[in-house]
């Protein structure tokens, strides 16, 4: 019966919950920090290895490894759809885990109050639809919620062991959940006359079982993180109040013009007006409600001891201080920082926002009640009933408008976190179309991206059906050597060299665009063997060199300035121990060319043979170079220094990826850490002089 009474209230908020998180999460972000985060897991399968980190941070330190440990299974099981799948479904469970703390200490109004409006609140939709580390945050904090309250509101003893180990995760999630020490901390004070000796010891043994990993990794590396955590300490640290402008768009839907002036979007978010004022209104109610429950009984309070101990033993005000501190304290310290606030930093406030929300709503419609007698006692809670309704509509109004416009790619602007970069939908089925265009002409793919969507597209590429040398197309380019026996198509990304210089090139061939959602059309091109920029200058006597060697160059000009454009023949052998080789990072193969940043660069002589002015160079990042293909790369050119006839001396290097996999006896240990080592110089004939005839 008791099930019954609560299963149309829980039944709808988790409907609704779960149709905004699942419908087309096809279209799901799919970038650097999901591509590594699986390319983590699936490394670590491959090699055998224990996961002992996450992925880099923010500062540059490498996070704890509870991330990592929770999406391994989906590097090799359902891929990123699957991983996002399960991202949406741990935030699906914290609807119901919500639900549950809200009824069980506020009732069934508060439960179906803080569970609706968080089921379809445009923020928490957000965060819940895409693989990222801190989108795991609610139902960990859900459940610390839960144990917290169990020892200090219920007066249970155990607590605290549960309470330490999902601080123990919430932390590892996002270091924003240290701020909950201080909740943990005042819950300890008011029950440390129930707390047991094995309390502690479940809590110590749970806190070091998460965090060995990373003890042992700092002890294997030397404190490799230290120096993160110090210099980002020493940071100067600023006072604004823009925390508190996140905190409103968090829980308010998205702006009018988030997905661009003439989106589709535009005209539902100017419809849905009123509920950034409503939202932010409901949230700063129910917090001052809390406030009064914890300050106002003070003054009475501390006139005598029985009344002060009465004060601290009232459940309702225990949970009302609890509440409190819960969201005064991270945002108190959001407020001085050393560093841009972000949005996701305040995930560490959801969900008890909506569950303090549900508890006031539910609170004064029963206080309204208590005042009304005859016919028209029950049109309070009619009343919130029918208003919760309305403002869930309106919300899942706004978030489905949303999610139509990505999903329908009609729209110009860029709105975090929902779109950011191709969707993962776009990205497969780019891959795809290029992938079958260059089976049909025989030739290799390769695709030339920005740094923003190397990872995902060279994750995809070594994961999939779709093979292809994924790099990123800042400086350079890559064409078939002449003679090749096959031509290279290339999917060429806005934004990039080879969408700018392809067109303008010799040999090229368009053979079609392929649409992304949100992004201009993606070009493709076949490059016959020896494609190249026109009035390329051939330089003999280099084709039997075994090292990359300069086998070409041009001057060309264009809108952007002039550049000296350098082709480079003859694909290194870099090698690395088998223990140091990445896997899938930035597209690496676990058995092919390793993925290296290569530089070349340019500097010119005078008559005397001396440097003249600075160096020019161009990088081709993230490059997996295939035998059977050049490197080219366009050097800019300042204006002073070009002439009639100039003498250039030129290099090239590489700076191979090396993945830190340490080892703790016969264990193998994979870490985050994979980074390019100390630049490679290679030796003549890679360093040549040149006449440019400008």
């Amino acid at each position: 019966m008791a099930l019954r009474r609560h299963s149309l209230p829980l039944a709808l908020a988790l409907i609704a919950g779960a149709a905004l998180r699942l419908i087309w999460l096809g279209d799901t972000s799919f970038l650097g920090d999901q591509a590594e985060l699986l390319a983590l897991g699936r490394s670590a399968a491959d090699h055998h290895a224990l996961i002992i980190t996450g992925i880099l941070s923010s500062i540059g330190s490498l996070n704890p490894p509870v991330s990592a440990w929770l999406y391994a299974p989906f590097a090799s099981l359902g891929g990123p759809l699957a991983a996002s799948a399960f991202t949406a479904l741990a935030n699906i469970l914290a609807i119901g885990l919500l639900y549950a703390l809200a009824t069980r200490y506020g009732g069934r109004r508060a439960g179906f109050v803080a569970a609706l409006l968080y089921a379809t609140a445009s923020g928490p939709v957000h965060y819940s639809r895409f693989i990222w580390q801190q989108n795991l945050l609610a139902p960990v904090l859900a459940l610390l919620l839960g144990a917290i309250l169990v020892g200090l509101v219920e007066r249970r003893v155990g607590w605290l062991g549960w309470a330490a180990l999902f601080w123990g995760v919430a932390f590892q999630l996002h270091p924003t959940a240290a701020a909950l020490l201080a909740v943990i901390a005042f819950a300890i004070a008011l029950t440390w006359r129930s707390l047991r000796w094995r309390d502690a010891a479940w809590a110590a043994g749970a806190l070091l079982a998460l965090y060995a990993p990373t003890l042992i990794w700092e002890l294997l590396s030397h404190g490799y993180d230290i120096s993160h955590y110090l210099a980002f300490g020493s940071r100067p640290s600023v006072t604004d109040p823009t925390v508190f402008t996140l905190y409103s768009g968090l829980i308010s839907p998205a702006a009018p013009g988030a997905y661009g002036a003439t989106s589709s979007y535009t005209a539902i978010g100017v419809a849905l007006g009123p509920l950034p004022v409503i939202m932010p209104a409901l949230a700063i109610l129910s917090f001052a409600w809390l406030a009064a429950i914890t300050f106002r009984p003070w003054p009475k309070a501390l006139a005598t001891s029985e009344g002060l101990r009465a004060v601290m033993l009232s459940p309702r005000w225990r949970l009302a201080a609890t509440l409190l501190l819960w969201q005064a304290i991270p945002v108190l310290l959001l407020i001085r920082h050393s560093r841009s606030v972000q949005e996701h930093y305040l995930l560490v406030l959801l969900p008890v926002v909506y569950l303090t929300i549900g508890l006031w709503a539910a609170a004064a419609s029963r206080w309204i009640e208590s005042r009304i007698v005859g016919r028209w006692t029950p049109a309070p809670r009619a009343a919130l009933i029918a208003a919760t309704l309305a403002l869930a509509v309106a919300q899942t109004t706004g978030v489905t408008a949303e999610l139509t416009t990505i999903h329908s790619g009609s729209f110009n602007g860029l709105a975090l976190p929902l779109h950011y970069g191709i969707p993962l939908s776009s990205e497969r089925a780019t891959l795809a179309a290029a992938g079958s265009a260059a089976r049909r002409d025989g030739a290799t793919l390769a695709i030339a991206s920005t740094t923003v969507q190397q990872e995902p597209y060279g994750y995809l590429a070594q994961t999939g059906p779709t093979a292809a040398t994924v790099y990123v197309s800042d400086g350079c380019l890559m064409a078939p050597t002449p003679g090749a026996a096959h031509p290279l198509v290339t999917l060429a990304l806005p934004g990039t060299l080879a969408f700018r210089a392809l067109p303008e090139m010799t040999g090229v061939q368009l053979l079609g665009t392929l649409h992304a959602q949100g992004s201009p059309p993606l070009m493709l091109y076949q490059m016959e063997p020896g494609a190249g920029p026109q009035g390329e200058i051939a330089r003999p006597g280099s084709a039997t060199s075994t090292l990359p060697h300069l086998s070409g160059y041009s001057y060309t000009r264009d809108s952007s300035g002039a550049y000296l454009a350098m082709r480079w023949t003859g694909a290194p052998d870099l090698s690395l121990p088998s223990g140091e080789r990445a896997s899938y990072w930035y597209g690496a193969a676990p058995n092919g060319p390793l993925v290296a940043n290569y530089t070349v660069t340019a500097q010119r002589l005078g008559n005397s043979g001396q440097p003249v002015g600075a160096p020019v160079t161009a990088s081709c990042e993230r490059l997996a170079w295939p035998q059977g293909t050049d490197l080219l790369a366009w050097l800019p050119l300042p204006p002073g220094q070009i002439g009639a006839s100039t003498t250039w001396s030129v290099t090239i290097s590489a700076a191979p990826l090396v993945a830190l996999r340490p080892r703790l006896g016969p264990l193998s240990l994979e870490t985050g850490a994979a980074t390019f080592a100390t630049p490679r110089a290679f030796a003549n004939p890679t360093v040549v002089r040149i006449q440019t005839g400008l």
